[in-house]
């Protein structure tokens, strides 16, 4: 039975962390519209902010949360909290 029992925790736990909406990430390359990540993630900026990851470094490190959809907001947390809004593209 306690077996049982630490089987159920264990994934209630994993599905609660995969519904998290937000993760830790970095920046691979950030050319122009586009920001790829270290995990290999492709988001399309939003018109208007590609200017903003211009000096966003590799290895820089991000905050990605879901806003909804396929639609996210990028912080470099190492800028100051500088983000931009994107899509991503799989």
């Amino acid at each position: 039975m306690r077996s049982i029992l630490l089987g159920a925790i264990l994934i209630l736990g994993a599905a609660a962390a995969a519904a998290q909406p937000c993760h830790r990430d970095a920046v691979s390359t950030a050319p122009g519209a586009y920001l790829f990540t270290q995990t290999g993630q492709t988001f399309e900026i939003f018109p208007g902010q590609a200017g903003r990851t211009a000096t966003w470094l590799p290895t820089d490190r991000l905050t990605v949360c879901r806003i909804s959809g396929d639609a996210f907001v990028l912080t470099d947390t190492g800028r100051r909290g500088e983000h931009v809004e994107a899509l991503y593209l799989p």
